[in-house]
């Protein structure tokens, strides 16, 4: 009976694109795949969601096993969940974006490029630091479609502190926080939009 079920489970997975397991219990929305811990096997994230609430989830390869189906491991829960880490919408320009970078790190783009006047990007870059994927970089862009002048950009390395706001360099205390523990409240002060 147990092995019906967990074939069931994996059929319902792949018409899905929901790994069995019941993880997440949220529609995905996008996945990228690369070595994200440094071991020289494919790791793999994906961002799901439901409503307007995006979460990430993290399949770290960790026993050199190469990630399996559309998204992650069908018989395995991630290595690392975030509920409600970012915004989503419902149209397009509004849909959140995911990739690993060459050097192995997370980028993941929340944003606003199709409705109303004031029109956002906001990028973390995450990066797998001493056993831990911790949020290394923040990126805020924004622009009024009204008042082409009025647009900002902030950009800073968490992992240093240095950052620059509209070409002006600043600094802010260095510190390595988890994506588990990211929240609007650690986007520095002069990031803040």
């Amino acid at each position: 009976m147990r092995s019906v079920l967990r074939l069931a489970m994996a059929v319902a997975g792949l018409l899905t694109g929901t790994p069995a397991g019941a993880m997440p219990a949220q529609p995905w929305i996008a996945s990228a795949t690369g070595d994200i811990d440094g071991d020289g096997v494919p790791d793999r994230a994906a961002l799901s969601g439901d409503g307007d609430s995006v979460s990430l989830s993290v399949f770290l390869s960790g026993t050199a096993r190469e990630p399996a189906g559309p998204v992650g491991p069908a018989d395995v829960a991630p290595t690392i969940h975030r509920d409600g880490l970012g915004w989503m919408g419902d149209m397009e320009g509004q849909r959140p974006e995911i990739a690993v970078t060459a050097r192995g790190s997370l980028t993941v783009v929340f944003q606003n490029e199709a409705i109303g006047r004031n029109r956002w990007r906001e990028t973390l870059t995450i990066a797998h630091r001493g056993g831990v994927l911790v949020v290394a970089g923040y990126t805020h862009e924004s622009r009024d479609t009204l008042a082409p002048d009025a647009s900002s950009r902030c950009d800073v390395n968490l992992l240093t502190g240095k950052g620059e706001k509209n070409g002006t360099p600043f600094t802010v205390p260095a510190r390595r926080v988890p994506v588990t523990e990211w929240t609007d409240a650690a986007v520095p002060q002069p990031c803040r939009p």
